[in-house]
């Protein structure tokens, strides 16, 4: 599982950060689960939204999203 990284509350770019073991959103501070994609600290309405990933016979990496 993946998530686009596009935070859902003014569309910044989230990253993750190492210490707090969070996805964190640098523009207005929400942070998300990085094993569900839920949010944990708004103001994001709403979690990440999912990539669903598979590999394909090659060993190459899919994404649907």
């Amino acid at each position: 599982m993946a998530y686009d990284a596009v935070c859902p509350h003014a569309g910044c770019t989230v990253g993750y950060s190492q210490a707090a073991k969070l996805i964190v959103c640098p523009c207005h501070g929400s942070q998300f689960d990085p094993t569900t994609g839920a949010v944990i600290n708004p103001p994001a309405p709403r979690g990440l939204t999912p990539i669903h990933l598979a590999v394909n016979g090659n060993g190459e990496l899919l994404a649907d999203g």
